[in-house]
């Protein structure tokens, strides 16, 4: 049987190209219960589920992501049950859970604070599902033949989560950090998109999931944000409605909206029919508006930044850089744009609370009283006023990924969260450079510009910390890890060349 799969295998140059193939891989997959496409098949459309709510609704989209998660969990322990040591492995998973929820125990005992009580409670789902997906970390190690960018992009949460946990139990105040360590446990999506994409088709069907539940968030944020910002000119709380609107902006559905449009460019390209162009024309139109009325500067310049770069991996370059620059021609016309971008420098400017200041001044000096972090999610605005007194007022956080980390994780976190997103972008890279003359190279290319895009905006602002980017960030890396398998004739063509 293993001979047959071999001479079945395409060879470097093969003109039959992914249809083939995909059917093929998705009719071979062997699911954790063994039988062939449905286990497999019902966690993926969990995921491409998940991927659909994501923008509009967060419950609905971890509701979907835990099922799958749940499911492809179970499925490869049952699989794993008859390997050597198999029989221990669900004891082993009890004892994980029991040590950390002693942990959680010890740290505050339960009885006092609700938060105390929430803490223990935290404790033993946190440590079974973490210790339960390291057998699906192994299995896509091992399915993924040991590469590296994919190895370091799988376990980079888990080693980031282990940081965490240990700087917030050894930190300023571990009963108001540990609760919050839960957010950190949906990056478990990552190894279980990584299983369950297996084929360029999926990967086309994930990132339009994601996109079609961008145009539910687009079309809501064009009407009830006008609303929103009329509301707040009748009652004197804004100037006129351009202000109303720029106070009325989420960072959130901005970063939302900015991965949908990058994902929405790349189906468009690689759309087939007039219908479908149609589609995802107009989806772009829907999801542009909204992410223009957000006026979010720091999200406008990497999604301009990674539209240039996407277009960079395009055999079209000149038209995608003539239709962007005629669209930010278009949107640097209106004077609350131009305005906003103006403002750039005074909202960055080492001026007294601003963001350079954060991060130049007040973040130094917390790390130098708390060398090894202060814990996750402990940096506070009462915290700061001790160090500088020109904080804005529920400033909660320092607007920065590599900031914040290095304040709330000490320099451990900082060096596992750069090689973690090193991991994730060098694992895209391979993805895109995979899909090299196939009919999902622009789909591949926009889903590594959308992960570059988040990585960017998170220079400028704590995105790793939001429920909903969570989810996101987990969705993009767990596809660029699928990346090799995705495009399996570039993979074998990669082979053949390396093994002659």
């Amino acid at each position: 049987m293993a001979g047959g799969r071999a001479a079945d295998r395409p060879r470097p140059g093969d003109s039959k190209v992914e249809n083939r193939m995909s059917a093929r891989i998705d009719a071979d997959t062997e699911t954790g219960l063994g039988k062939p496409g449905r286990l497999d098949a019902f966690c993926f459309w969990c995921l491409a589920a998940s991927a659909f709510f994501t923008p509009f609704s967060l419950p609905a989209g971890r509701a979907a992501l835990a099922i799958a998660v749940a499911v492809e969990t179970g499925g490869i322990l049952w699989k794993l049950r008859k390997a050597r040591f198999g029989r221990l492995i669900v004891p082993a998973l009890l004892v994980c859970a029991a040590v950390l929820a002693a942990a959680a125990w010890f740290v505050h005992m339960p009885g006092g604070s609700a938060d105390s009580r929430r803490m223990w409670l935290f404790g033993v789902p946190a440590g079974f599902l973490v210790a339960s997906l390291v057998p699906a970390a192994a299995e896509e190690a091992r399915r993924s033949r040991g590469n590296s960018p994919a190895g370091m992009a799988v376990a980079g949460w888990q080693m980031f989560l282990a940081v965490a946990a240990a700087a917030t139990l050894w930190g300023a105040d571990p009963e108001y950090g540990l609760p919050k360590l839960d957010k950190l446990l949906w990056f478990a999506g990552i190894p279980i998109w990584a299983v369950c994409v297996r084929s360029a088709e999926r990967l086309r069907l994930s990132a339009g999931a994601y996109a079609a539940g961008c145009c539910v968030l687009g079309a809501s944020s064009l009407m009830k944000q006008p609303l929103l910002a009329s509301d707040l000119v009748d009652a004197g709380m804004a100037r006129d409605l351009a202000a109303g609107l720029v106070a009325t902006g989420s960072m959130t559905d901005a970063q939302r909206l900015m991965v949908g449009l990058l994902l929405s460019a790349g189906l468009l390209a690689a759309a087939f029919g007039l219908r479908a162009r149609l589609w995802w024309a107009a989806a772009m139109l829907v999801q542009a508006l909204a992410f223009i009325i957000q006026f979010k500067r720091g999200s406008w310049i990497a999604f301009v930044a990674a539209s240039v770069f996407w277009a960079w991996g395009q055999r079209k370059r000149k038209a995608v850089l003539v239709a962007l620059g005629a669209a930010l021609v278009i949107a640097a016309a209106a004077p609350v744009v131009r305005d906003r971008l103006a403002s750039v420098w005074d909202e960055l400017g080492a001026v007294k609370g601003g963001r350079l200041d954060m991060w130049t001044r007040t973040a130094p000096a917390i790390m130098h009283d708390h060398p090894w972090g202060v814990g996750w999610r402990c940096v506070t605005e009462r915290m700061m006023r001790q160090y500088t007194p020109f904080i804005e007022k529920n400033r909660s956080h320092l607007h920065s990924n590599p900031v914040e980390i290095a304040v709330e994780l000490g320099w451990i976190g900082l060096a596992v969260y750069v090689l973690w997103m090193a991991g994730a972008l060098a694992a895209a890279a391979l993805m895109a450079r995979n899909a090299r003359g196939s009919a999902f190279a622009p789909v591949a290319w926009s889903a590594f510009a959308a992960l570059l895009a988040l990585v960017l905006n998170g220079i400028v602002e704590f995105n790793l910390g939001d429920a909903e980017i969570v989810l996101v960030y987990a969705m993009l890396t767990g596809l660029a890890v699928a990346g090799r398998d995705s495009f399996p004739e570039a993979g074998s063509a990669r082979d053949a060349k390396e093994h002659r």
